[in-house]
Parts: structure tokens; sequence; C-alpha cells
């Protein structure tokens, strides 16, 4: 694995979908790989809520606010996936939606969950994969994407990519 330079940014003009593609094309072209072969993937994902990016969180109070306005609402979680074939130099992307609904929280409930910390680094302030899933009703939509890689689309286009 290797990391890229690329910090992720929000352009006040691009769609929350054309966002994610932006951040996911720059961090795989500036991607340091010192391979003449293989692939490069990268992805960005970040949370469509009316019509706006809501990202990582700024803190544990950002945190909260966020928490706040997605209780008892549904979001679009969206990741952009951006695949660079090394020997041909040829990219793929394409993006993912999936709509979770989360419960009706409390205040209560809300500071047990930004207890566990989980909120840190994670577009919306919540884990899926971990404590998050218990302030979810429902997911339509691919679960593996609201993780943050949709890995059945993934195999797909992997696949197509070395097809040519």
């Amino acid at each position: 694995m290797v990391s890229s330079a690329h910090d992720e940014v929000m352009h006040e003009g691009l769609s929350p979908e054309d966002n994610a593609v932006w951040n996911a094309l720059l961090k795989c072209s500036c991607a340091r790989v010192p391979a003449k072969t293989g692939m490069v993937l990268s992805a960005d994902t970040l949370i469509d809520f009316k019509g706006r990016p809501v990202i990582k969180p700024r803190d544990r109070a950002d945190a909260a606010k966020m928490l706040k306005a997605f209780s008892g609402r549904t979001h679009t979680v969206i990741t952009a996936v951006a695949l660079k074939d090394l020997a041909t130099a040829r990219y793929r992307t394409f993006v993912v939606k999936s709509r979770v609904t989360f419960k009706k929280l409390t205040a209560a409930q809300i500071t047990v969950y930004l207890d566990t910390g989980e909120y840190a680094d994670k577009a919306g302030a919540y884990g899926y994969q971990e404590k998050g899933r218990e302030l979810v009703s429902k997911v339509s939509g691919s679960e593996t994407n609201v993780i943050g890689l949709p890995m059945e689309r993934l195999t797909k286009e992997l696949s197509a990519l070395r097809k040519g």
C-alpha cells in the first residue's frame, strides 16, 4: 500500500458526487508507485445530505452536530473509486451510492457513540463497520459502499479494466 500526498478538498461549485470523483482521481494521480505494472486504486467516500457534501468531522462537537442532523433521516453515502492500470496508464472511475436511514437518536445515544471515538476520520462521523451500525435502521444499496469500498462493483470494474 502506498499513500497519496493529496488532501481531500471540497469544491463549492461541485456536487457531492463530483467532489468524490475529483478527490479519488487526485489521490490516484498523486500516488507515487515505483512499480511499472499492477493497479493503483484510490477512493473517496462522503455523504450527500440535502444536496450538500458531508465529510469527516473536525472534532467531537462537529461529529455530534452531524449525528443529530442524521437522526431519523436518510442520507446518501457516495464512494468514488479511481483505478489506474500502471502498464497501460489507463484510468477507470466509477461511483456507487447507498441510501442510509438513521434511527431516531437521543442525546444520550449520541454521547455513548461519540465516547467510542469511532467518529474520528469517518465521513459523516460514523463507522458502519463498527458500532456505528447500531445507529442505522436501514441501508438501501451496497453495505460495503457504506463501509467505504464497494467491493461488488470493484470486482467487476477491475475485471473490465484488465480486459481492456
